[in-house]
């Protein structure tokens, strides 16, 4: 997705935008979206500081705000309203992150062998049992 440079939109602009947003007219989110999705992206960016994760805030907040037009209520605040959700759902994502670190594609690989099967863990067959015993037992005298 290409991001375009910022272009303010005047007060009376967004009244007619919202009201034809909220008829129903497509054509108008998409002029109110040309009109401040740099400055959405900008918002997913400085939350984030990776440009992958803004622009998938950019394309969740488009999506969150085409799916929430009906509760637009401010014929004025449509850029607001937009940045409030981007803020948002940047916060979400960074709160997911939290909670579920990312685990780099490169750590994954290595357990999964070339068609997509996971790789077993195995334990060397060079040890006897004795010598298993043997450490568990050290293992538990040095832990003394």
């Amino acid at each position: 997705m290409r991001v375009q440079a910022h272009r303010a939109m005047l007060p009376g602009m967004e009244r007619s935008i919202a009201s034809r947003i909220r008829n129903g007219d497509g054509r108008a989110f998409a002029e109110a979206v040309h009109a401040c999705e740099a400055r959405l992206y900008r918002i997913g960016l400085s939350m984030t500081r990776n440009p992958e994760d803004a622009r998938d805030i950019l394309q969740d907040t488009l999506l969150s705000a085409w799916r929430a037009l009906p509760t637009l209520q401010d014929d004025t605040r449509v850029e607001a309203w937009l940045c409030r959700i981007a803020t948002n759902s940047a916060r979400m994502l960074l709160r997911s992150r939290r909670r579920r670190p990312v685990v780099p594609m490169e750590e994954v690989e290595e357990t999964y062998d070339a068609t997509g099967h996971r790789i077993p863990e195995t334990t060397p067959w060079n040890l006897r049992a004795e010598d298993t015993i043997d450490r568990s037992r050290l293992a538990t005298r040095i832990a003394e």
